[in-house]
């Protein structure tokens, strides 16, 4: 899975069903961590792949047809994605646009950092990590 294999084929490649898998996971968070560490490896594998695939096609070693230029947009898409989920330290947003209006016209526009260094989007609502304010513009 760190190589970018998702669950499914890497659990294929060893003989073992996907639905063993998640049960195990559920039963032991270690083996649970390990896998997750591994999705996240995972996904800068897959980053790399597809900006080398690019690169192909931009020196001209590929070349791609309509449908699979639109494969291709919409893989990266899904990378993208599933990288701020699985690795948002490195892939993430760093902070949160809050806009918020009060009953006298007043629009406030704040922009919040999350403060999260580990593999969380956003701290809890209910921890005692709130975001913080970085920068705040009224009028």
């Amino acid at each position: 899975m760190q190589d970018g294999m998702t669950c499914t084929q890497a659990s294929k490649s060893i003989g073992v069903e996907r639905k063993t898998v998640n049960r195990r996971r559920e039963k032991d968070p270690a083996l649970d961590d390990r896998l997750l560490a591994a999705n996240k490896l995972g996904t800068v594998c897959l980053n790399d792949a597809i900006l080398e695939r690019y690169e192909g096609v931009m020196r001209g070693e590929e070349t791609w047809t309509k449908e699979q230029v639109a494969a291709m947009r919409d893989m990266s898409q899904h990378v993208r994605w599933l990288s701020t989920r699985l690795y948002p330290r490195l892939y993430g947003d760093k902070g949160v646009a809050q806009v918020s209006q009060t009953g006298n016209g007043q629009i406030t526009l704040a922009w919040l950092s999350t403060g999260a260094t580990d593999s969380t989007a956003l701290p809890d609502p209910d921890a005692d990590q709130a975001p913080r304010l970085i920068e705040g513009v009224s009028s």
